[in-house]
Protein backbone atom coordinates (compact mmCIF):
# COMPACT_ATOMS: atom_id res chain seq x y z
CA UNK A 1 0.00 0.00 0.00
CA UNK A 2 2.66 2.59 0.96
CA UNK A 3 4.54 1.93 -2.87
CA UNK A 4 0.94 2.81 -4.43
CA UNK A 5 1.04 6.21 -2.35
CA UNK A 6 4.16 6.90 -3.07
CA UNK A 7 3.57 6.56 -7.18
CA UNK A 8 0.42 7.98 -6.34
CA UNK A 9 1.57 11.38 -4.80
CA UNK A 10 3.08 13.37 -8.04
CA UNK A 11 -0.88 12.71 -9.24
CA UNK A 12 -2.28 13.82 -5.94
CA UNK A 13 -0.17 17.06 -5.92
CA UNK A 14 -1.02 18.19 -9.63
CA UNK A 15 -4.66 17.16 -9.35
CA UNK A 16 -4.57 19.47 -6.37
CA UNK A 17 -3.26 22.28 -7.71
CA UNK A 18 -5.72 21.65 -10.49
CA UNK A 19 -8.21 22.29 -8.13
CA UNK A 20 -6.25 25.52 -6.26
CA UNK A 21 -5.55 23.21 -3.62
CA UNK A 22 -2.70 22.37 -0.86
CA UNK A 23 -2.02 18.66 -0.14
CA UNK A 24 -1.36 18.13 3.75
CA UNK A 25 2.23 17.52 2.39
CA UNK A 26 2.26 21.04 0.84
CA UNK A 27 1.03 22.72 4.04
CA UNK A 28 3.64 20.39 6.22
CA UNK A 29 6.38 22.42 3.65
CA UNK A 30 4.91 25.42 3.62
CA UNK A 31 4.89 25.64 7.62
CA UNK A 32 7.57 23.26 8.62
CA UNK A 33 5.20 21.23 10.83
CA UNK A 34 4.88 17.30 11.19
CA UNK A 35 1.50 15.96 10.02
CA UNK A 36 0.71 15.18 13.56
CA UNK A 37 0.84 18.54 14.04
CA UNK A 38 -1.44 19.76 11.24
CA UNK A 39 -3.24 17.18 12.25
CA UNK A 40 -3.92 18.55 15.79
CA UNK A 41 -4.24 21.76 14.43
CA UNK A 42 -7.40 20.37 12.16
CA UNK A 43 -8.82 18.55 15.47
CA UNK A 44 -8.78 21.74 17.31
CA UNK A 45 -9.93 23.91 14.43
CA UNK A 46 -6.43 26.00 14.86
CA UNK A 47 -5.54 25.49 11.07
CA UNK A 48 -7.07 26.52 7.45
CA UNK A 49 -10.04 25.79 6.66
CA UNK A 50 -10.29 22.34 4.95
CA UNK A 51 -12.54 20.00 2.80
CA UNK A 52 -12.07 15.79 2.71
CA UNK A 53 -11.46 14.43 -0.59
CA UNK A 54 -12.32 10.75 0.43
CA UNK A 55 -9.65 10.21 3.08
CA UNK A 56 -7.01 12.94 1.56
CA UNK A 57 -7.17 15.99 3.13
CA UNK A 58 -7.42 19.31 1.07
CA UNK A 59 -6.64 22.97 1.90
CA UNK A 60 -7.95 25.41 -0.79
CA UNK A 61 -5.24 27.94 -1.44
CA UNK A 62 -7.59 30.89 -0.55
CA UNK A 63 -7.82 29.59 3.13
CA UNK A 64 -4.49 29.04 3.52
CA UNK A 65 -3.52 32.66 2.55
CA UNK A 66 -6.50 33.85 4.84
CA UNK A 67 -5.08 31.77 7.63
CA UNK A 68 -1.42 32.68 7.09
CA UNK A 69 -2.56 36.19 7.17
CA UNK A 70 -4.26 35.72 10.44
CA UNK A 71 -0.85 34.59 12.06
CA UNK A 72 0.61 38.17 10.21
CA UNK A 73 3.01 39.49 13.13
CA UNK A 74 4.11 43.17 12.97
CA UNK A 75 7.28 44.47 13.46
CA UNK A 76 7.67 46.69 16.32
CA UNK A 77 10.93 48.74 15.46
CA UNK A 78 9.84 52.33 16.28
CA UNK A 79 8.24 51.52 19.79
CA UNK A 80 11.14 49.12 20.71
CA UNK A 81 13.70 51.96 19.72
CA UNK A 82 12.49 54.08 22.49
CA UNK A 83 12.70 51.41 25.25
CA UNK A 84 16.54 50.48 24.15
Amino acid sequence: MEALETQAAPRLVELATRVDCFTESDLCLLTDASPATIETWRKRREGPAYFMAGNRVLYPRAAVTEWLQTRLRERRTTEARGVL
